[in-house]
């Protein structure tokens, strides 16, 4: 049903949840620009208040104001009231201006408050929200540090000044060098500049004297030099250095004409490396800069692209860069990543670290910078999508109109499609990566039917998983007298909410009466479960308590958890007792004559499965010791749903455990689980289906928009062949991880049955080979990404987790967090 009370107000102060969603999407869609104050809302406050008034979505089930509740931001918070690490917008966090932080605290109270500004960030100064300032250390002397943070809109002129503060030089009198994590020093000469447009990441290491000369690396230095004292470091190795000044040191200036030189030269190789020695070419892992595995995954799969790699080492990519190309990154991007292959494969190293390929990124992609966790297909779509604009041979794209067909003529229309998108794109990219999709869409009422051809980098297919899945619960109900104790299993939709589970349990015990879910932690009620909980985010073990219903206007009812326990044998900490087996939950029926003497004779009926022998305490908070109560007090009782009642047994062994019946459901077999394949997640790629309401086409004959039929199909493949596993979903502004193993050939994945093209079968054998996957364990927001990979000179495979490389088995590739496919055709040539 939908909300009843949508333009009702939360109570005498609020306004109705119909008004503030306006107003907040009022405030949310005006202009902000650079300084513009924005606040962090814990996310589980955001999504009630969502829920609350249906910001985004219609509501399935009404909500009252008091469910919102005030806002509690503790949990973003460590010890020492600072934004805790690896906090992700989404996930712990949601920014709102500041207009709307302020009716918040006006509607709902609560805090602390967490103030951001505003910035322009990257090459386009497109703004940001810097919820992370850059953490910065200055050089004292070996071993010792001084912390510092900074944005990175502030200017380098500020940073001379904080540095100036922090070593008592005159701003004047600085010579600054600074480390991002590659072992090179490098200066900054242009003042103007901002911290961002001048490459210095999170991690940068400065050191200042006043020493006025440059310095930049020989070739036989190592990067362990950087362990002496700042002053000391200059003088003890001036000789062995060469002198160099400009705007801004680091490895080359982007567009330097001497190219072919920086690559040459070994002195130019970055010099931060766990291990010095020879290595196999190509076996080098990637440092960790703070959360950035997903980087390096994807990294690592590119690396290992034979014909890519090969491209790029052979220097072709030089004659080929467009720096003039709106849409691509001034050849930022190709240059650095030619950087990051001649390090990987120098065979020099055992780890890299990719600092510089990560800050072109965040200039352009401001979205990847800082250090929260990314989506490692996503980086690889951008990347793989940089290069290409970097390196497109096309100068001057003309204007190409789309063409389709009626499907008679689709070799005709798809070699058309193809020749008009080669007329702006032109890249080594789209000759290894890009391939061809037919695009079916048919009118239900004249059967009008259009055929299109789109060119493609990757596919992202979907996992054919069931929509309904089982919960296991346990029931309780000890309603007068009436005790039921059951191990219960539900089959219910995934995208359903708890109050569609109790539904299903009400068809399994039909007299439940207001039921209330629970999880418990140490043998206590850690917190009830909404009604408008996502099924999918129940946690592993649900108890269900059923209570007894007290319908009467003289007096309300609350809600008491009572807890077992028991004296410890050896009292420590704070309480000698100790909580034992499974709570109770009883409405008690609370007026002003309801006394402890009550309250005793009702837990008695509550509790005479479990035995006899015990005393009452009440306390205001669980874990506390609490007061006893005695049972001949017939004085009034003041109880409230925050107060717990503990039931202090003389012994253990007065306790009796519940002994849980199964219930015939718990029968249901969750059914042997399918061994999916990835021709499975094709046939579902590829199966036709229904537009939705949402998704209408126009049909030019009926002059309508109708839910047409949609059908894709590969008409034809590339040399290289990359696969998403569509494992991340959306649902109701939860975002889910599907974690069933798929099953895919290392060797000859056949595509001939879904290749359509008839020509293009007779030319290429659609027959590919794997050589490297993308993995992301763990759950969301808390994963880990790692990657094998097969390498295109020894052929042996390896695991690659960040620094650490090892030999593998690619069948150890095969895991439920496989992500992302890398597959080569056979009749590739390297």
């Amino acid at each position: 049903p939908r909300y009843n009370n949508m333009d009702k107000p939360g109570d005498d102060q609020t306004p109705s949840p119909k008004k503030q969603k306006q107003l907040v999407k009022d405030y949310e869609s005006d202009f902000y620009s650079e300084g513009s104050k924005f606040y962090l809302v814990e996310y589980a406050w955001w999504s009630r208040w969502k829920q609350y008034t249906e910001y985004e979505y219609e509501a399935i089930e009404e909500m009252d104001f008091s469910e919102v509740g005030s806002i509690d931001n503790n949990p973003l918070l460590d010890d020492q009231g600072v934004l805790k690490e690896e906090q992700i917008s989404g996930v712990h966090y949601y920014c709102v201006s500041e207009k709307t932080w302020k009716v918040f605290v006006e509607w709902y109270s609560g805090g602390p408050e967490i103030m951001r500004e505003m910035i322009y960030v990257g090459e386009s100064y497109a703004t940001a929200v810097e919820v992370y300032p850059l953490s910065l250390e200055i050089y004292v002397r070996k071993g010792t540090t001084i912390p510092f943070s900074m944005s990175k809109a502030d200017s380098i002129n500020k940073l001379y000044k904080t540095l100036s503060n922090l070593t008592y030089l005159a701003p004047h009198r600085i010579d600054m060098k600074f480390d991002t994590g590659s072992g090179i020093l490098s200066t900054i000469e242009d003042k103007s500049q901002s911290i961002d447009e001048s490459g210095i990441v999170s991690g940068t290491v400065f050191y200042v004297n006043e020493n006025k000369i440059v310095y930049e690396y020989d070739e036989d230095e190592s990067s362990s030099e950087l362990e002496s004292s700042s002053e000391d470091y200059v003088s003890s190795t001036a000789s062995r250095y060469q002198t160099r000044s400009s705007n801004y040191s680091t490895t080359r200036p982007y567009g330097s004409a001497n190219t072919n030189s920086y690559y040459n030269t070994n002195s130019r190789l970055n010099r931060y490396t766990h291990t010095q020695g020879t290595y196999d070419k190509g076996v080098c892992g990637l440092k960790n800069l703070g959360n950035t595995c997903f980087m390096n995954s994807g990294l690592q799969c590119l690396s290992n692209t034979g014909v890519l790699t090969n491209y790029f080492l052979s220097e072709k990519h030089i004659k080929e860069i467009n720096r003039d190309n709106p849409l691509g990154m001034k050849g930022k991007m190709a240059e650095e990543y030619a950087n990051l292959l001649q390090n990987v494969w120098s065979g020099s190293t055992s780890s890299f670290s990719p600092t510089q390929f990560k800050w072109v990124i965040g200039r352009f992609a401001p979205q990847f910078s800082g250090y929260r966790q990314h989506d490692s297909q996503e980086l690889l779509a951008f990347i793989l999508d940089g290069l290409h604009e970097d390196l497109n041979r096309v100068i001057d794209k003309p204007y190409v109109e789309k063409i389709d067909g009626d499907g008679t003529n689709d070799e005709e229309i798809a070699k058309e499609s193809w020749e008009r998108h080669l007329l702006r794109n032109q890249s080594v990219v789209v000759d290894r990566f890009q391939g061809q999709l037919k695009s079916t869409l048919v009118c239900p009422h004249c059967e009008k039917t259009s055929v299109t051809f789109d060119p493609f980098m990757y596919l992202s297919v979907p996992l054919p998983v069931s929509d309904s899945m089982f919960v296991d619960l346990k029931f309780i109900q000890n309603c007068s007298g009436d005790f039921i104790a059951k191990e219960i299993r539900l089959k219910v939709s995934k995208k359903g909410r708890v109050f569609g589970l109790k539904t299903e349990l009400s068809k399994v015990i039909p007299d439940a009466n207001n039921v209330r879910l629970a999880e418990l932690h140490n043998n206590s009620i850690f917190k009830l479960i909404s009604d408008t909980t996502d099924l999918k985010m129940l946690p592993d073990e649900i108890y269900a308590f059923s209570l007894e219903d007290i319908i009467d206007e003289d007096f309300t009812t609350v809600f008491i958890q009572l807890v077992n326990r028991v004296e410890k044998e050896k009292p420590r900490y704070l309480t000698k007792y100790e909580s034992i087996g499974i709570p109770h939950v009883v409405s008690v029926p609370y007026h002003d004559e309801f006394s402890p003497s009550d309250l005793y004779s009702l837990v008695e009926d509550a509790i005479a499965i479990n035995g006899e022998g015990y005393s009452l305490h009440i306390s205001s908070m669980v874990g506390m010791e609490g007061e006893k109560l005695d049972e001949n007090d017939e004085n009034p009782l003041t109880l409230s749903d925050t107060n717990t009642i503990y039931i202090t047994w003389d012994s253990p062994e007065n306790y009796k455990e519940y002994n849980f019946e199964l219930d015939p459901s718990m029968e249901q077999t969750r059914g042997a689980k399918k061994n999916l394949s990835l021709s499975d997640c094709l046939e579902m790629f590829v199966k036709l289906e229904k537009l939705g309401e949402d998704d209408k086409w126009y049909c030019s004959n009926c002059q309508d928009h109708v839910r047409a039929t949609k059908k894709f199909d590969l008409w034809n493949a590339p040399e290289i062949l990359v696969v998403h596993l569509k494992r991340f979903q959306d649902t109701r502004g939860y975002r889910t991880k599907i974690s069933t193993t798929i099953d895919f050939p290392l060797t000859n994945l056949d595509l001939t049955d879904f290749v359509q093209s008839e020509s293009f079968k007779n030319e290429h054998k659609p027959i590919y080979n794997l050589f490297a996957v993308s993995i992301h364990s763990g759950g969301l927001g808390g994963g880990h990404y790692t990657a094998y990979a097969q390498n295109s000179e020894n052929q042996k495979w390896y695991h690659f987790n960040d620094s650490w490389v090892k030999e593998a088995d690619p069948e150890n590739a095969k895991t439920s967090g496989a992500y992302v496919l890398f597959y080569k055709r056979v009749d590739c040539e390297e």
